[in-house]
């Protein structure tokens, strides 16, 4: 019986037996083991399986550390066997658990057996037995669960066949991309390969089984193995619409280089046809930009339907180029198909192509800045099909800038520019505007406020061809003069309130800030000359984004013309006025401070014969807006515009928004009508997502009109989120291109597994 020894580097040093045991919890390093093979000349000499200075070698290259309760060592053949808690670690590259194991240090080979753990390359494998050689990374493993570094899945198979340290083929197998204890779905096939080095699982005769039901098969699967792009087919997915009918996108992605891919995809329906889309991407050094094109022989309407949408930035020098184009053939396109890359309600859609350039004060050696912009928009009304009418700009150059003066404590600016716009009407008619407005500004600041002044003038140039429908009248040649002077005065009084030490609130700050504004502007000509670009900001007709950006609000009380754009402006004089209050501080648990409330109120006084931008009436609308936010999980939003004269709201804006660790609830409310309340908009809109408990939650989306008492579109969504995959529930109803016009009802469900994509109806 050979002789055992305890586990100590100088018992081992001397030994010349031909097996070493070391019982008990032992350790040995490779490094050790070229120890006691050069202590032992004759035996070492007698092997035939490798000689020193290679051994030496090949264990240097890949030292391996042994752990056991039983340890062998068999110098005649080179090997190490260990049983009992076996633990062998190749730093970096391989760390093994096993009941037992053996190491052939020449051929650098593991065989490995029972309740197999191993860490390899940066996968986990578990097994019941496993043969690998380790130098050149290969190797089978039984009965293996892989579980792959970083997003890369987990496995399971028969017998796993490791080709290379990229490379493996599972046979009688299935993987996964979801990383939990019991997937909820996984593939299955006979035969999956999995390239590391390529980023790819590959598999055929596919099953996939969600919860262990069978729901799909696949002749054939490629898909990455981690989050990078690869070319291939991408998940398909089904939806049901009451126009469209059963629709369904088959996707192809192609990975063309890392700066630019397509995606190309094939969209049968089975009431309009076969629609074919194809998106392009691309990047480089200082640009970016998107292609897409859909299009679609309606079989319902026995015609070609189709939306383009192309979309440039690049940065070129010192110029930012912008370049944007949208355009449907089939004015309801954006209603009959869906579709994210244009707002489905909008009734004019916009192409241009700009460049702008911005010289800062550095740039300048002195306070002030310049920019110049030129370029071509157009436009296009998919709101009738004569759209002889809509005004284009093309082209269009305008340089800005603002200008300090050395003069008068150097607080004067010369600020405006100059703007040339070329409108163009498809029926023929077109005017060529040049527009010059300096204004000098002088701003002084105040123990309690500010004061501005402001002096401009305005000299606007007009040449026209084929008597513009826009204008009253018959001359080729036109010019308006205008000028103005604006005077305004900003306080601000401030005060600190004290809290007690146990208050809710603290580091109040309370303000009064009080504006008055007087201006005049004078102006002739103004009626002979077209009107392009203007709208007064009382206007409420038109789309939702139009009565937004053009009604008269808190945001707009100071403006020195009340109209928007070029072509008008309103003569006579007028007073401002109005004043704003806030409140500042934070709440206990806060750490910065922030606006607790504000509220603005104001109004506008002109005088007699200077009323006509009021409705006729010497005050205008009252104005008032605010916020409240008393705590930072709730937060109130209003503007609200009321007319003394008619005794009317003509204007309610107004949101409440709610959110909690549970979810979120936003309520709304508006009004918008004109003095005759000929066109009145009443809506009540709810937006909330509540969280049921961890997994699901419950979505609700509702514009309802008092007008008409029914809901202009609504959206309910049950929803169930998991790490592997989700599942949402829904009905509701869709508006297309207005509030009259519906896309019709929808109900549907949607089933997204983790790493496939989306299955489902909607």
């Amino acid at each position: 019986m050979p002789k055992r020894c305890a586990p100590s580097r100088e018992s081992l040093a001397p030994l010349t037996q031909q097996r070493v045991h070391l019982l008990g919890r032992g350790v040995l390093s490779a490094s050790w083991l070229v120890l006691a093979m050069a202590a032992s000349q004759p035996l070492y000499a007698a092997t035939t399986l490798i000689d020193r200075a290679d051994l030496q070698r090949l264990i240097a290259e890949t030292p391996i550390e042994v752990e056991a309760g039983f340890l062998e060592h068999d110098r005649e053949h080179g090997t190490i066997t260990a049983t009992g808690g076996v633990k062998i670690l190749q730093e970096g590259v391989l760390d093994l658990q096993a009941e037992r194991a053996m190491y052939h240090m020449g051929e650098q080979s593991l065989n490995a057996h029972g309740k197999i753990q191993i860490l390899h390359d940066g996968a986990s494998y578990r097994g019941e037995a496993v043969i690998l050689n380790l130098g050149q990374g290969s190797g089978v493993i039984e009965r293996g669960q892989i579980d792959m570094p970083g997003p890369g899945g987990i496995a399971t198979a028969e017998r796993v066949e490791l080709l290379d340290r990229n490379r493996l083929n599972l046979t009688k197998a299935t993987y996964t991309n979801c990383d939990c204890e019991n997937p909820p779905w996984f593939l299955e096939s006979d035969n999956i390969s999995v390239d590391r080095a390529k980023n790819t699982v590959t598999a055929e005769d596919v099953t996939l089984r969600f919860k262990g039901v069978p729901i799909a098969y696949l002749p054939w699967l490629r898909q990455p193995l981690r989050k990078e792009r690869q070319s291939g087919f991408l998940t398909p997915s089904i939806q049901y619409s009451g126009a469209n009918g059963m629709e369904m996108d088959i996707p192809y992605y192609w990975n063309i280089d890392p700066a630019r891919d397509a995606t190309l995809t094939l969209h049968p329906t089975s009431e309009r046809g076969v629609m074919g889309k194809v998106q392009y991407r691309y990047l480089g050094q200082g640009y970016q930009g998107v292609f897409e094109h859909q299009g679609i022989h309606d079989t319902d309407l026995d015609s070609y339907r189709a939306l383009t949408y192309f979309d440039h930035q690049q940065r070129l020098n010192h110029w930012k180029i912008d370049a944007h184009v949208e355009t449907v053939r089939s004015d309801n396109f954006l209603g009959d198909f869906e579709q994210a890359l244009m707002d489905g309600k909008s009734r004019y859609i916009s192409s241009y192509l700009t460049g702008e350039r911005l010289w800062q004060a550095s740039q300048l050696g002195q306070m002030g800045h310049m920019a110049l912009e030129g370029g071509v928009r157009w436009y296009e009304n998919v709101a009738t099909d004569d759209d002889y009418y809509t005004v284009q700009q093309a082209p269009y150059l305008a340089f800005t800038g603002s200008q300090q003066l050395p003069i008068w404590d150097r607080r004067i600016f010369l600020t405006g520019g100059v703007r040339f716009d070329s409108f163009y009407q498809m029926k023929g008619d077109a005017t060529q505007r040049l527009d010059i407005a300096p204004t000098l500004r002088y701003s002084k600041p105040l123990h309690i406020g500010r004061l501005s002044l402001g002096a401009g003038v305005r000299e606007t140039l007009y040449a026209m061809r084929n008597e513009p429908a826009l204008s009253n009248t018959k001359e080729s040649f036109a010019h308006r003069q205008a000028s103005m002077l604006s005077a305004k005065l900003d306080v601000e009084l401030s005060k600190n309130i004290v809290t007690a030490k146990n208050a809710t609130f603290k580091n109040l700050r309370h303000t009064i800030e009080p504006t008055v504004q007087y201006v005049m502007n004078a102006v002739n000509n103004q009626d002979k000359v077209p009107n392009y670009d203007s709208r007064v900001y009382d206007t409420i007709t038109g789309s939702s984004s139009d009565i937004a950006n053009r009604t008269f609000t808190t945001t707009n009380l100071f403006e020195e013309n009340q109209y928007s754009g070029v072509d008008r402006i309103s003569g006579g004089h007028w007073v401002s006025y109005g004043v704003t209050s806030r409140l500042m501080g934070n709440t206990v648990g806060e750490d910065s401070i922030r606006e607790i409330a504000r509220v603005t109120v104001g109004q506008r006084y002109a005088p007699n014969g200077h009323e006509e931008y009021q409705g006729g009436h010497a005050l205008s609308d009252v104005v008032l807006g605010g916020s409240l936010s008393l705590y930072p999980s709730w937060a109130l939003e209003a503007e609200t515009r009321y007319s003394p004269n008619n005794k009317i709201i003509s204007l309610s804006d107004t949101a409440f928004t709610y959110k909690t660790d549970m979810g979120e609830v936003e309520v709304g409310y508006m009004i918008n009508r004109n003095d005759t309340e000929q066109d009145v908009k009443r809506d009540i809109t709810y937006n909330s997502k509540l969280k049921l408990n961890d997994e699901w939650a419950w979505q609700q989306e509702l514009d309802y009109s008092l007008e008409t008492s029914s809901s202009k579109s609504w959206k309910t969504a049950l929803v169930y989120s998991h790490d592997c995959w989700s599942f949402e529930l829904f009905a509701g109803s869709r508006l297309s291109s207005s509030s009259e016009v519906h896309g019709g009802g929808f109900a549907g469900f949607i089933i997204n597994l983790s790493g496939l994509g989306g299955y489902g109806v909607k």
